[in-house]
């Protein structure tokens, strides 16, 4: 059955599909910022990644650089020792003759 349904109840009714559709497009157009600024976000996180693994790829590079600095010198320091010793040695044989 049909009923009877008053003008003002159709035109309320009418009045709240209108501001029901005005609310959804706006939230469409929130979520459709809110994906963009997200995808913005991504972008940024992921070359921030990118130049945190360069610097990280430097870093290692300057550190085996170093490491391999201090072992060439560590492997010189026994024939320093012995030069250091005979320089001694030396200088005790001359201020003894003098």
């Amino acid at each position: 059955e049909r009923g009877y349904v008053p003008a003002e109840d159709v035109t309320d009714a009418k009045k709240r599909e209108e501001a029901s559709e005005k609310h959804r497009q706006y939230t469409l157009g929130e979520l459709d910022a809110s994906q963009h600024e997200f995808a913005v976000c991504r972008g940024r996180l992921l070359e921030a990644e990118a130049q945190r693994s360069e610097l990280r790829r430097e870093v290692a590079a300057q550190k085996r650089q170093t490491d391999e600095w201090w072992e060439w010198h560590k492997a010189q320091l026994p024939a320093y020792c012995g030069r250091l010793d005979e320089l001694r040695q030396a200088e005790a044989a001359t201020a003894a003759l003098r």
